[in-house]
């Protein structure tokens, strides 16, 4: 008898959206949450097309207090889970209070390791990859405040360097890991909202890159509407060339 069970079919497993990380994630609006199309069939579809949907986001929470936030996401999701082995694609956006709270880059380095290991360790195990975790993290971002920061260079210069950080992780674990590499997709998010400042000398490394406001609400730090709505793009567009 043929095995009609196509619980394995990269084509046709169940798959869940995970938005996981601080206040930007938090703040999310609804209207502007990445969709899934072409997702597998699920008992449980959102209004976006999403076979599963949960976003964590928590103002002010460091990337070690997110990593614990996300072991609890991914066990809801895979306890929700129709299939035995999901699809999931996990959206992650952590580190930049980090800075703002003092803590080191290497403790943030540490911690970002170790939400690596989290998100892959069953398919490090098991060998695999390809359709079971897309991880894909949006990286720090130069912020309208930063101009009125008494030290405006310096501060923009540790968001580059903490960017620079995050995104060597990410390739040194896909080298190690090479049946992962397909699953790992960083954003650069450092001077997205820069307009063409973003392509002054030194724009990124001298801090000459400034964000332009009508990206961010009037604290000039959270994104606003239009923000949002770049990122929805950003995502969508990996989702759909990369993990569908």
């Amino acid at each position: 008898m043929p095995n009609t069970d196509d619980s394995s079919d990269p084509h046709t497993s169940e798959r869940l959206l995970l938005l996981v990380g601080d206040s930007d994630i938090e703040r999310w609006p609804e209207k502007f949450y990445p969709c899934l199309q072409g997702a597998g069939a699920s008992t449980a579809v959102d209004s976006h097309g999403n076979s599963f949907f949960s976003l964590s986001g928590h103002s002010g929470a460091t990337l070690g207090q997110v990593l614990i936030h996300l072991r609890d996401a991914l066990e809801d999701a895979r306890g929700a889970a129709d299939r035995k082995s999901p699809t999931i694609i996990l959206v992650v956006c952590a580190g930049e209070n980090d800075i703002g709270m003092g803590v080191s880059l290497e403790t943030t380095k540490v911690n970002f390791s170790a939400l690596l290991d989290l998100v892959f360790s069953d398919q490090i195990v098991a060998g695999s990859g390809g359709d079971l975790t897309h991880f894909i993290f949006l990286g720090p971002k130069f912020e309208p405040w930063m101009e009125y920061d008494n030290d405006s260079v310096g501060m923009k210069q540790a968001y580059a360097k903490l960017d620079r950080a995050f995104q060597r992780l990410c390739d040194e674990y896909a080298k190690r890991h090479e049946n992962l590499s397909s699953n790992i997709h960083y954003i650069d998010c450092l001077d997205m909202f820069c307009g063409d400042t973003s392509n002054l000398p030194g724009a990124r490394t001298g801090g000459r890159a400034v964000a332009k406001e009508e990206f961010f609400c009037s604290d000039q730090l959270h994104l606003s509407d239009d923000g949002y709505a770049v990122w929805k793009e950003t995502v969508e567009r990996i989702i759909k060339k990369k993990c569908l």
